[in-house]
C-alpha cells in the first residue's frame, strides 16, 4: 500500500522525526494518507474527453444490435425452411381425401386433379435404393463441370472461387406423379414421361472464395508493386462459404428416342425440366451468417438458375446416349419472335465514380444469345435495334432481356433484368410496352400467369398455393451491385410480335401449338420477317480432341483445360473448359448459331474453330477452318480434322444445318 510513496514523503516524515523528538505517529499517518489520496486521484490527461467514451459505446452497440437481428434471422430463416420440409412430408404421404381436405379443390397435385396422372409410390421406393448410386454419377459430373461454371459465371468482386466439397446428402428427390404420353400425343419413334417431384434434401455443397477482385490493381495504379500487393491480399482473404438444405421442385421429362429394335430399345435418354424449377437454399460463410460476403448469395442464386437449371429447361436437355447418335439433333421451332429494343429510362449507375454504360442482352434459350450496342455514359440509353428469336415451346417459354453495365477492367455487372412469358403475347400482333427491370435475383413476372404449386397443382397469383412454401430467399443487406441505384424505377420499352410457324408433317404436328386458321401467309409479312424464316440454324458438335501437344512446365504442363472457340457469320462462341488427359479431352458440347436468309444464302463462308488451353494462361492449340458450303449442301456433315499452326493434335467435328422452311409455313 506505500508503493505510492515518494522520498519526498520519507524525507518529510524523517524530518518531522527530528524536529519533534518523537513526534506522534499521527502526523506521519496523516501525512501519508495526503499522498495516497493524491495518488489515487491522477491528473486527467488533456486528449481524454466523454464523447470519444459515448462514440465507442454507441459504435459497440451498434454492432451488438446488428449481430442480434442477424441471428435472430437466422434462427427465423432456419425455422421456416424446417417448417418447409415437414409440411411437404406431411402432404406427401396424405391420401386425396385428405389433400382435399387441406388444400380445396384449386390447389391439389396433378395425381388428383388431373386423371391423367397417376401416384407412384412404387417408383418412390425404387428411387430410394438407386439414389446413392445415382448421387454418386452426379457427384462425379459435377466435379468435372462446376470449376468452370464458376470460374466463368464469378462476379467482379470475386478473384478466385474453388469447389470445395460436393455432396448431395442421404435423402432422395420424390416423385409425386406421373404420366405417360400416348401415341396421339408424342411422335411415333419416341416415348415421353413426366413426373412431378420435389427434393427438400440436406445437401453439403462447400467453397473456398477469395473476394478480393482483380479490379482493385486499377484503383492504385500509383503504387509501383500495385498487382503484387493485389496478390498478396487475395491469397491472405480466403473465406469458406457453403450452400446446403437445398429445396427443388417442379417437373421432369424424359424422352426416350429413338425407338430401335435393338437393346436397350432406343437410343437415347433425354433429361429436362418442363418449366423452370422452383428452388431456394441456405448460405453460410465461415460457419456463419452469409452476411459476411455481401452479394455472394444474390450471385450463387444467379449461378443456380442461369448455369445449372436454365440449361435443362426445354427445349434444352441432357442426353444420355446408349447407341451411336447420328449426328447433334436440332428441335425445329415452332415460332419466331421479332424484338425492337427502343429504350431505357433511370438506368442506375454500378460504380460509385462513374455513369453506366448500358447494353441489353436478349435470349429465349440459353444457347442463343444476343445484344445490343453499348451506350457510353448514359442513363437514358436509346437502342432502336431489332432482333429475331426462335420459339420451341410458345406456351411455357419466356423472352429473357438482360441489362448490363459495360466494365472495362472486370466482367460486366447486371444491373437488372426483365422476363416477358410468351404466352401472355398475342399471335401476329405487336405489343408495346415499358417493362420495370428488376435488381438481379427478385426477378419476377412482367405479366401476372398461373404458377405450379409444391404438388404441380395449378393456382393462380394471389391464391393460396402449396408452393409458396418454398420460396428463394431475396438478401437486401449490402448489395454491392445497388451500392449506385437511384430512387426512381429503371424501365426498360420494348416491341415485340411472335409469329408462329405452321408446322406440315404429321410428327411435328403432335407438338405444334395451336394454329391460327385466320394467320396471314409468308407474303403478308414483314421483309425483315421473311428474311429471317428463310435462314436456318447450323448445329455445330464438338465431340472430342486427341494428340495435343504438350506445354511447358513453366506454362502449367502437368495440368491441362481445354474448350473451344468458335465463329462464324460474324458470331462467335465458345464451350465450356474441360479437363484434357494425356493429350485426350471429350468435350462433347454442342453449339448453335442462327442464320438469316441472306447470310445462309452467301457462299464461301468459313466456320472457325479454335482449341484453347485455359490452365493458368490461355494458350493456342491449334485451329480448324470448316467450309460451310460443304455442311449447307450434305445437311448432316462429320469428320475428324488434324488441328493447323501446330505440331500435332486432331479435333472430331459434327455438323448439321437445318432450314426454319423447310418443311413449315408461316402464319
Amino acid at each position: 500500500m506505500f508503493c505510492c510513496a515518494t522520498p519526498a514523503t520519507e524525507a518529510q516524515a524523517e524530518g518531522n522525526q527530528a524536529a519533534g523528538g518523537g513526534a506522534p505517529a499521527a502526523a506521519v499517518v496523516r501525512a501519508v494518507l495526503q499522498e495516497l489520496g493524491h495518488c489515487s486521484s491522477p491528473a486527467v490527461p488533456q486528449s481524454w474527453r466523454p464523447g470519444g467514451f459515448l462514440l465507442g459505446c454507441l459504435l459497440t452497440g451498434l454492432v451488438a444490435a446488428f449481430i442480434y437481428v442477424r441471428y435472430q434471422f437466422s434462427i427465423r430463416r432456419f425455422s421456416r425452411r424446417h417448417q418447409q420440409r415437414e409440411a411437404v412430408q406431411q402432404l406427401s404421404q396424405m391420401d386425396a381425401q385428405e389433400l382435399r381436405q387441406v388444400l380445396g379443390e384449386l390447389n391439389l397435385p396433378s395425381w388428383v386433379q388431373y386423371p391423367d396422372f397417376e401416384r407412384v409410390q412404387w417408383l418412390d421406393s425404387i428411387m430410394k435404393q438407386l439414389w446413392p448410386f445415382a448421387a454418386q454419377y452426379v457427384t462425379s459430373l459435377a466435379q468435372e463441370t462446376l470449376p468452370a461454371l464458376l470460374d466463368e459465371s464469378k462476379p467482379s468482386w470475386i478473384r478466385d472461387v474453388k469447389l470445395h466439397r460436393f455432396d448431395l446428402g442421404p435423402v432422395h428427390p420424390e416423385p409425386l406423379s406421373v404420366k405417360v404420353y400416348d401415341e396421339a400425343e408424342s411422335r411415333t419413334d419416341e416415348i415421353i414421361i413426366e413426373f412431378d417431384f420435389v427434393w427438400a434434401g440436406q445437401q453439403n455443397i462447400s467453397f473456398v472464395v477469395k473476394p478480393v477482385p482483380r479490379a482493385a490493381a486499377h484503383a492504385v495504379t500509383r503504387l509501383p508493386v500495385a498487382q503484387q500487393l493485389v496478390d498478396v491480399l487475395s491469397n491472405l482473404v480466403v473465406i469458406k462459404a457453403a450452400c446446403e438444405r437445398v429445396t427443388l421442385n417442379g417437373r421432369l421429362r424424359l424422352t426416350m428416342r429413338p425407338l430401335s429394335p435393338q437393346l436397350p430399345l432406343f437410343g437415347a435418354v433425354q433429361v429436362s425440366f418442363t418449366e423452370m424449377p422452383r428452388f431456394s437454399f441456405d448460405m453460410s460463410a465461415l460457419g456463419g451468417d452469409v452476411s459476411i460476403l455481401p452479394g455472394l448469395e444474390n450471385w450463387m442464386h444467379g449461378l443456380v438458375r442461369d448455369s445449372l437449371l436454365q440449361p435443362l429447361v426445354l427445349p434444352e436437355k441432357y442426353v444420355i446416349p446408349f447407341q451411336e447418335a447420328n449426328g447433334p439433333e436440332f428441335e425445329r421451332p415452332r415460332a419466331l419472335l421479332q424484338v425492337q429494343v427502343v429504350e431505357a429510362k433511370h438506368v442506375p449507375r454500378m460504380d460509385l465514380l462513374s455513369r453506366s454504360d448500358p447494353y441489353l442482352q436478349l435470349f429465349v434459350r440459353s444457347k442463343n444469345k444476343v445484344k445490343t450496342q453499348c451506350i457510353q455514359h448514359s442513363s437514358n440509353p436509346q437502342w432502336q435495334e431489332t432482333f429475331n428469336l426462335l420459339v420451341h415451346y410458345p406456351e411455357s417459354q419466356r423472352l429473357v432481356a438482360v441489362l448490363f453495365d459495360y466494365d472495362v477492367f472486370d466482367r460486366d455487372d447486371e444491373i437488372g433484368r426483365v422476363e416477358v412469358p410468351l404466352r401472355d403475347l398475342p399471335r401476329g400482333q405487336e405489343v408495346d410496352e415499358w417493362y420495370d427491370v428488376v435488381p438481379p435475383h427478385q426477378e419476377k413476372p412482367a405479366a401476372p400467369r398461373p404458377h405450379q404449386g409444391l404438388l404441380a397443382g395449378t393456382a393462380h397469383a394471389g391464391q393460396k398455393a402449396v408452393g409458396a412454401l418454398i420460396q428463394p430467399r431475396n438478401s437486401k443487406l449490402l448489395k454491392p451491385e445497388l451500392w449506385g441505384r437511384k430512387k426512381k424505377k429503371c424501365r426498360l420499352h420494348l416491341k415485340m410480335t411472335l409469329h408462329e410457324i405452321l408446322e406440315s408433317t404429321p410428327e411435328d404436328s403432335a407438338h405444334a401449338t395451336p394454329r391460327n386458321p385466320a394467320a396471314p401467309d409468308l407474303g403478308r409479312l414483314s421483309s425483315s420477317v421473311r428474311t429471317a424464316l428463310e435462314g436456318g440454324v447450323l448445329c455445330l458438335r464438338i465431340a472430342r480432341i486427341e494428340t495435343l501437344v504438350g506445354k511447358s512446365w513453366l506454362l502449367g504442363g502437368w495440368k491441362s483445360r481445354v474448350k473451344a472457340h468458335v465463329s462464324f457469320a460474324g458470331q462467335e462462341k465458345q464451350t465450356l473448359s474441360v479437363k484434357a488427359s494425356g493429350g485426350q479431352a471429350a468435350v462433347d458440347q454442342e453449339l448453335e448459331f442462327v442464320l438469316d436468309g441472306h447470310n445462309a444464302s452467301q457462299r464461301g463462308r468459313v466456320l472457325g474453330v479454335t482449341v484453347v488451353d485455359t490452365h493458368w494462361r490461355n494458350v493456342a492449340q491449334g485451329r480448324v477452318s470448316v467450309e460451310f458450303d460443304k455442311v449447307k449442301d450434305a445437311r448432316l456433315w462429320r469428320a475428324t480434322l488434324d488441328l493447323q499452326e501446330v505440331k500435332q493434335g486432331r479435333i472430331t467435328l459434327e455438323a448439321q444445318w437445318t432450314p426454319l422452311l423447310a418443311t413449315a409455313e408461316v402464319t
